[in-house]
């Protein structure tokens, strides 16, 4: 996803740069802004599903306790 962003991100710099070689600073800059406002989104859905994940590996330690099923220090589930 972030691939074809980046792709059709560089392919406007590079007709912008062609066409309008006067404004290509300004231009430069602005891409600047995007891709740093793409990489905080990416940032933020990075931390959002490592959290996902920790509460879904909690839940499950949570069940494994309940039925009975220790985990000790890893995640083998044996029993106590």
């Amino acid at each position: 996803m972030y691939g074809k962003l980046l792709t059709t991100l560089c392919t406007s710099l590079v007709l912008i740069l062609s066409r309008h070689p006067d404004k290509v600073n300004r231009k430069i800059e602005d891409y600047k802004i995007i891709l740093k406002y793409f990489k905080n989104i990416k940032n933020t859905i990075d931390i959002g599903n490592k959290a996902a994940y920790n509460k879904a590996r909690k839940k499950k330690r949570d069940d494994l306790k309940r039925c009975g099923l220790g985990l000790g220090n890893s995640d083998t589930g044996a029993y106590r």
